[in-house]
């Protein structure tokens, strides 16, 4: 009803729509952001599968700003922000979309994940104004990579990033914490055995 979205028919946007300021970046598809209301409802009765996009301000639009508890006051012109799918076509929700819906339902506070997504949060910063949520403060950190340089992740390093191998393994809760404290971060006074009372005051 208030025109945050709008349906999306273009099978594959690919060479398709405006691009942003000359780098080739894909933004939206002017035919399907200005589709009238009464040509979607139409085009969506008659079975036309679709995804949702959220329509990104453009004209006059302030830029999206954010402060990241660990790289700073974070800005990005609302322009160079594409129009991207809050539904798929199959009517699941996007990353996007369920994540910032379950932080709001759930009230989370905090939101500390990969540096992988510091551009993300732009988008749902986007979303959780247009809810009328407080968006949560976010912290990113330095990813943690294998000795190929790939990101260490569930799907292909298993074992290796799951915490109960730790545990089973017979490591020290106390000295566990203190690790993962450790990496990407370290006191000023370089201490490397600290208490979870001193993790947290520092």
């Amino acid at each position: 009803e208030r025109g945050l979205a709008y349906r999306d028919f273009t099978p594959a946007h690919a060479g398709e729509g405006e691009k942003s300021g000359g780098q080739g970046t894909w933004l939206f598809n002017p035919g399907m952001r200005e589709l009238s209301r009464e040509e979607s409802d139409r085009r969506a009765a008659a079975g036309e599968p679709f995804a949702l996009r959220f329509r990104v301000p453009r004209d006059g639009a302030q830029d999206v700003r954010f402060v990241d508890a660990v790289y700073g006051e974070q800005a990005k012109a609302a322009a160079d922000i594409e129009d991207f799918a809050l539904l798929r076509s199959d009517g699941m929700p996007t990353y996007h979309l369920a994540s910032c819906a379950d932080d709001a339902d759930l009230h989370i506070s905090h939101i500390i994940r990969g540096q992988d997504h510091l551009t993300n949060t732009f988008k749902h910063i986007l979303i959780f104004e247009a809810a009328g949520a407080t968006p949560p403060k976010f912290a990113h950190l330095p990813l943690l990579v294998a000795p190929d340089g790939t990101k260490l992740s569930k799907r292909r390093h298993g074992k290796v990033v799951s915490v109960t191998t730790y545990r089973d393994a017979g490591f020290l809760p106390e000295a566990f914490v203190n690790f993962l404290c450790l990496l990407g971060w370290s006191p000023k006074d370089n201490r490397e055995k600290m208490s979870l009372q001193e993790l947290m005051d520092d």
